[in-house]
C-alpha cells in the first residue's frame, strides 16, 4: 500500500502495512524494525468512497489516506478492514475515554519507551501538517512541562489540546 504522508498536499510513499490485533500497523519497509504508525481501528472508521484505488481510515483527530496498486489489492484491504474494524469496536475495553489518546501516543512514540520526546512530538505535528512550530510552545499550548518529555498520563490530559491543535493547523494551511 501507499500512505499519504501528513499534510494536505502530502505525496503517497509506500508502505509495508500489518493487519494484526486490532491495529494497523504501518512500516518504511518490510524490514523496519518498528512502525511510522499504528492505527487503533476501535476508533476508525473506513471510507471507501474516493475512487477505485484509494480508501481511508478516518480517526479522532486524524484520517489516513491509503492507495493499492490494483483494484484487488484494495479489494482485499478492504474486505479484512472492514470486519476488523467491527470486532476492534466491539472488543471490550474499545469504548475506553482514553482510547484515542493512547492510539495516538503509541504512533508518536516510536521507540516505545513510554514517553514521547520533543523530537518524537515534532517529527508527529511536521506529519499532521503542524508548521515550523517551536516545540516549547507546543509544549504549553498542550498544558505540559518543558522537560522535553510527555508520559502517556500527561499525554492523556493535554490530548484534545493536540487534536484542536492540529485540526487548526491543517485548516490554516488548506
Amino acid at each position: 500500500l501507499k500512505k499519504k504522508s501528513g499534510g494536505v498536499l502530502g505525496n503517497f510513499q509506500s508502505r509495508f502495512c500489518v493487519l494484526d490485533n486490532n491495529t494497523l500497523a504501518y512500516f518504511k519497509t518490510e524490514s523496519s524494525p518498528s512502525p511510522q504508525g499504528v492505527i487503533v481501528l476501535a476508533t476508525a472508521r473506513l471510507d471507501t468512497t474516493s475512487s477505485k484505488l484509494k480508501f481511508a481510515l478516518v480517526c479522532p483527530g486524524r484520517t489516513y489516506d491509503f492507495t493499492a496498486a490494483t483494484e484487488a489489492d484494495r479489494a482485499e484491504w478492504v474486505a479484512k478492514l472492514g470486519p476488523a474494524i467491527e470486532a476492534a469496536a466491539s472488543a471490550p475495553g474499545a469504548a475506553s475515554a482514553h482510547a484515542a489518546a493512547d492510539a495516538v501516543f503509541a504512533s508518536i512514540d516510536v521507540n516505545s519507551d513510554g514517553t514521547i520526546t520533543d523530537d518524537e512530538l515534532l517529527v508527529a505535528c511536521l506529519e499532521r501538517g503542524v508548521g515550523d512550530t517551536d516545540v516549547s510552545e507546543l509544549f504549553k499550548a498542550l498544558g505540559l512541562k518543558e522537560d522535553g518529555m510527555i508520559s502517556l498520563d500527561a499525554w492523556r490530559a493535554g490530548f484534545a489540546n493536540f487534536v484542536a491543535l492540529t485540526e487548526t493547523e491543517t485548516e490554516a494551511e488548506a
